[in-house]
């Protein structure tokens, strides 16, 4: 798919450049993309390293997502200003999906003079907001949503742009000392956590980590010192 794109994009920023791109979009765990636009097949990468273990592009494929081109609907295809690169027509100056892309699977990084960070929101919660804007209402207010993310975003103040994240823990033991993890907040990788928890055991505030994983679930058991 890299070259295809290359040949008919006139794309002048690096395979590599190309090749993450593509990855990027085919993710699907907790923390990545609410609609994915690609399909992973093969090995694209997990919530454990934040997708950073994704295979070499050369062993992994892909394909387009079905629900892709019902967000980029066919009948809008006449309406896209192509561009041309010596001669070739190219791609379109921009698309026009029907619901606002950087809203349902977020936006980081950084322009000339400008950085940017936008969560993920519920597509929903985006189309409802559409429909009330086409009928003149005012839009009604969304918070981030993360597919399959099973813990708590709350506003810190009703008057703050300001989340916070939690992810879920709850004491398995009567005695308190020991704790289960079934869920870390967004962004906050299954390894780089299990990197704090053992730094955690060497200072003796955790006597033994236990790791029960599944792909896009977390899941730790820690036994900690009884107070």
């Amino acid at each position: 798919m890299s070259g295809y794109v290359a040949e008919h994009s006139a794309y002048h920023h690096g395979e590599m450049s190309l090749c993450q791109t593509i990855v990027t979009m085919a993710q699907n765990f907790v923390g990545s993309n609410n609609i994915n636009l690609l399909l992973p097949i093969g090995q694209f990468g997990t919530r454990n390293q934040g997708g950073k273990e994704a295979a070499s592009p050369r062993y992994i494929f892909t394909s387009l997502n079905p629900v892709t081109r019902s967000l980029f609907h066919e009948d809008d295809d006449a309406l896209l200003n192509y561009l041309e690169e010596e001669g070739q027509s190219i791609e379109p100056d921009y698309y026009l999906p029907i619901i606002p892309l950087s809203l349902v699977n977020g936006a980081e990084g950084i322009g000339t003079g400008w950085s940017t960070y936008i969560p993920c929101f519920n597509p929903r919660d985006i189309a409802t907001n559409l429909v009330r804007m086409m009928k003149g209402q005012s839009y009604e207010q969304m918070f981030p949503w993360y597919k399959g993310f099973t813990g708590v975003i709350e506003q810190v103040s009703p008057q703050a742009r300001n989340f916070a994240v939690h992810g879920v823990y709850r004491v398995t033991e009567e005695g308190g000392d020991e704790l289960e993890i079934t869920e870390l907040p967004i962004g906050k990788w299954t390894r780089d956590y299990k990197n704090f928890l053992e730094e955690l055991a060497t200072k003796d505030e955790i006597e033994e980590i236990r790791e029960y994983h599944q792909e896009n679930r977390v899941h730790f058991i820690l036994k900690v010192p009884k107070l």
